[in-house]
């Protein structure tokens, strides 16, 4: 695809992830994309509606760092069925290298510490998504569409942070049979 005059080139990176009915590769997911992508809001169908630019404390982050893009955004939307997760990549510099580094750092095996940082940002997002009614309703009201359970997401969220290095790698192994790769310049 070739960008207009005066847009910036970019890279999408897309690979299939699951939905609310199922359940265990959900709470992997949630594990996944805070070990990626750094943070989240669980609110407002437990995504901001747009892309997030991913923090400095993300592993995505390091595509900045080490100079293969100048921004990187992920995003995801919970459904019921399954779902995109994207990754895109502002002022792309080598398509091949970047979807090569994506790769490798979505499969690099997280630390103890990495690990504890997403448990972290996991229950305080959450709990931040409890914060006011009309959270709180939103997160319940997802719950009940998605699993007949008020409690569901909040469950699962939970569950997703008590989940091991094990159990990342054998996920996300998975995940990028199908990746998807979009170059726009």
């Amino acid at each position: 695809m070739r960008a207009l005059s005066g847009e910036t080139p970019r890279l999408f990176i897309a690979f299939k992830v699951p939905g609310a009915y199922d359940l265990d590769g959900l709470r992997r997911l949630m594990l996944m994309d805070f070990v990626v992508s750094g943070d989240r809001a669980f609110t407002y169908g437990l995504t901001s509606r747009e892309p997030m630019a991913v923090p400095r404390s993300s592993r995505l982050y390091r595509l900045v760092e080490e100079g293969l893009g100048d921004t990187v955004y992920s995003y995801y939307e919970v459904t019921y069925m399954n779902s995109l997760y994207t990754i895109m990549i502002y002022n792309v510099r080598d398509p091949d290298r970047v979807i090569a580094r994506v790769g490798e750092l979505i499969m690099e095996r997280p630390s103890e510490d990495e690990l504890g940082f997403a448990r972290e940002r996991m229950m305080a997002r959450l709990t931040f998504s409890m914060d006011s009614p009309s959270k709180l309703a939103q997160l319940y009201g997802l719950s009940q569409l998605f699993m007949n359970d008020p409690n569901g997401l909040a469950s699962i969220i939970e569950s997703a942070a008590r989940l091991d290095a094990s159990e990342y790698v054998g996920f996300v192994d998975k995940l990028l049979d199908r990746l998807i790769a979009i170059i726009y310049r």
